[in-house]
């Protein structure tokens, strides 16, 4: 069973590098801004307050209002995981009791993350984060400070626009350990002790657009080769005759390596028909090699018909080929 769930993760962990194949998402740095909206849960906690010679406690409510959020993130893109190093500021308004309440936190947190379709134009993926938060509320015009734990999970979905901007559309669960706030004040004249202990949780619904640098450059296009200069070849034959010259073989072997040079051999086969005579015809026929035929027998016939085709012009007297 072990082997199987290990099995099934290896997978998974290869399916975001196949898909690089895609070629929209490559892996590199990346940097990105962030923003969106943020609540934070309404919650009862603990309140005590002190005056000179007074001190009463007991449970104070919280109701807060829509705040926002906004910051930015380097990371690096390994093709299906992502980690990410990522500040975000968040401010919420409400109150706690009838008292109105500022609360401000910044955090700083270090984000794994993981692409189902990495190298798609539509990229679904989850998250976690832990980090530090600094956390400031004001109360009755008195800061107090708080340093804890941070804590989130994600879930979005990102699109490509091309290999190097990418728009995130996010939903976040975020949240902190309980802080203490202490708040020393004086309102008339009269000094004041306050301490409550508030939960921090916060629901975000978050944009970001990142940048990558990993893309490749576009490859230059590729300018056309020029075809090869090829060579034309023309050999001639007797129509009722299969032998040719030396010189006819002499030409169809320089097509033959001109063919296996380019892939083209540029050759014509003309035959030559009784009536047409062949070229070259004319200059051989008184050694009776009638259409560059060499060592063959005279054709048979009365002799004015050797005569008559000894006489006839050559059939292709525009072109320098060989019979």
């Amino acid at each position: 069973m072990i082997r199987k769930a290990f099995a099934a993760a290896a997978v998974l962990v290869a399916l975001p590098m196949a898909a690089q194949a895609q070629g929209v998402q490559y892996p590199g740095f990346y940097v990105g801004a962030i923003g969106g909206v943020n609540w934070m849960f309404n919650n009862s906690f603990n309140l005590s307050a002190a005056v000179p010679g007074a001190f009463v406690s007991g449970t104070a409510n919280s109701n807060w209002n829509t705040g926002w959020a906004a910051g930015g993130m380097i990371g690096y893109d390994f093709l299906g995981p992502r980690v990410e190093l990522e500040g975000i500021y968040r401010d919420n308004t409400g109150t706690i009791g009838r008292v109105g309440v500022d609360f401000n936190q910044i955090s700083v947190m270090a984000n794994l993350l993981y692409d189902f379709n990495a190298g798609g134009t539509i990229v679904p993926y989850i998250g976690a984060g832990a980090g530090i938060a600094f956390l400031n509320t004001n109360l009755l015009n008195v800061s107090a400070n708080s340093t804890q734990f941070a804590y989130q999970a994600i879930l979005g979905v990102g699109y490509n626009i091309d290999p190097m901007f990418r728009i995130n559309l996010e939903g976040r669960y975020y949240g902190t350990s309980t802080p203490n706030f202490t708040y020393n004040g004086n309102v008339g004249g009269t000094p004041f002790n306050v301490t409550g202990s508030p939960q921090n949780n916060n629901i975000s619904l978050l944009a970001s657009l990142q940048v990558r640098f990993g893309a490749p450059a576009a490859p230059l296009p590729v300018p056309p080769s020029r075809p090869a200069d090829v060579k034309s070849f023309m050999v001639f034959f007797d129509w009722d005759r299969s032998n040719l010259s030396q010189q006819a073989l002499n030409t169809i072997k320089q097509a033959s390596d001109q063919f296996k040079a380019t892939g083209n051999d540029g050759a014509v086969a003309a035959p030559c028909q009784r009536g047409q005579g062949c070229p070259g015809a004319q200059r051989r026929a008184g050694d009776g090699d009638l259409g560059g035929r060499q060592g063959r027998e005279p054709a048979a016939g009365p002799d004015r018909r050797r005569r008559a085709r000894a006489a006839e012009p050559p059939c292709r007297d525009r072109h320098p080929v060989i019979c």
